[in-house]
């Protein structure tokens, strides 16, 4: 494996793109269906774009395991060019659409065969020696915080001067480098029988914990996504709606910068601590942060509280991702991935549901300070199920 941080590099590259061209068109989808299509119903827009996040979600969740499997069976480097090249070629449809119900099945068709990051991150994972992989899922995720960053600036120019066309064109063109870089990515891919031998009870062990990581994904990224799309709302409190947008814009590339330097953070301890010494302290701070975004009373104070809370939690994710490759089987980890990016899907879903209810009974700043509270109750559950898994591993030791 000597081969793993050329492989990094272009897989780095390659995600940087696919974010950047993501970033650039799908934050500006609202404002794309309500000019397209005519809709300035405040009610009809909201159950517009809901529709088409939904389906987007649903499809892009019942995919990414089958996709998975079959990354197992032939490898994760055909995935890669499967979702870039597929994509690139969907996208500009959206562009065309000529009414709401071709949009929402254009982008549901998209996602079914999209998750070029789940990919790179099952590729990483078997091409990386164990020691550094927790380093190298930690590098990966800076492409997509990077990548965000340069999204949102690129797309806001052009959205604004030439229309959303080019941004979806934009998209479409950087799917297509980024399919032309895993040319240069490299995989000795050979499928691994598995070992019917196993017994049991064992297997059944396995898999109980494997539900219980899959179960962490989604608590983590259902949490997560509880407050973010209401930002733009305590954004428009704080400044009115004239300077909303433009803040709004700031403060997310905020996040995105110390989204970054989590990802280089967490890098450098990943594989050399234990999970619970970086998770206890991230999910706490990002707490703190939360109930700090939930009280402030100006821009500068948001902007402050947004970057350091993605700077607590922008790199948790690869510590969970780095731990389920340790104890998935070599020829189970792309659909041990894939179920991950299902039950991450499913938490976004679940989120949107859950904090319209919160708002409705609270307020906006209410989810802010749930948000928070949930995240300090996660603690002790996360602290469980992985000691859970290291004894598990222990016991699997003795046994060889």
């Amino acid at each position: 494996m000597n081969y793993w941080k050329k492989n990094l590099f272009f897989l780095w590259i390659s995600q940087l793109f696919v974010m950047s061209g993501l970033s650039a068109a799908m934050p500006f989808i609202p404002l794309f269906i309500k000019y397209k299509f005519n809709i300035v119903e405040e009610g009809k827009l909201g159950v517009a774009i809901s529709l088409f996040t939904f389906f987007g979600l649903i499809s892009f969740g019942i995919m990414a395991p089958v996709w998975g499997m079959l990354a197992d069976k032939y490898g994760r480097k055909i995935m890669l060019f499967r979702a870039s090249f597929m994509n690139a070629a969907i996208f500009p449809l959206m562009a065309f659409a000529p009414n709401l119900f071709v949009l929402i099945l254009i982008r549901a068709v998209a996602s079914a065969f999209s998750g070029t990051t789940t990919a790179a991150q099952a590729l990483i994972v078997s091409t990386t020696p164990e020691d550094k992989q927790g380093f190298a899922l930690s590098v990966l995720s800076t492409a997509v915080w990077s990548g965000n960053m340069i999204g949102y600036v690129l797309g806001g120019i052009l959205v604004n001067y030439f229309g959303f066309t080019i941004a979806f064109l934009l998209c479409s063109s950087l799917y297509v480098i980024s399919g032309l870089l895993i040319f240069f990515v490299h995989e000795d891919f050979k499928p691994v029988v598995q070992n019917t031998k196993k017994s049991g009870k064992k297997s059944f062990k396995m898999e109980r914990v494997l539900l219980l990581l899959l179960m962490l994904f989604f608590l983590i990224c259902f949490l997560r996504n509880l407050e973010s799309p209401y930002l733009a709302v305590l954004v428009s409190n704080l400044t009115g709606d004239d300077k909303a947008a433009f803040w709004t814009g700031i403060i997310s590339a905020s996040a995105a910068v110390g989204g970054i330097i989590s990802g280089v953070l967490f890098g450098y301890f990943t594989d050399k601590c234990k999970p619970m010494q970086l998770l206890t302290p991230s999910l706490l701070l990002f707490g703190v942060t939360l109930m700090m975004q939930g009280a402030a009373k100006s821009v500068t104070a948001l902007i402050v509280a947004r970057f350091f809370a993605y700077m607590a939690i922008g790199g948790a994710e690869p510590v969970l991702q780095t731990l389920l490759s340790k104890i998935t089987p070599g020829n189970k980890r792309a659909a041990a991935f894939g179920y991950m990016s299902s039950a991450r899907n499913a938490g976004m879903i679940s989120s949107s549901l859950v904090a319209g209810g919160i708002i409705y009974f609270s307020s906006v700043r209410g989810v802010f300070y749930i948000s928070a509270v949930a995240f300090w109750l996660l603690i002790p559950f996360m602290g469980y199920i992985i000691r859970l898994i290291y004894k598990l591993k222990a016991r699997e030791l003795k046994v060889k």
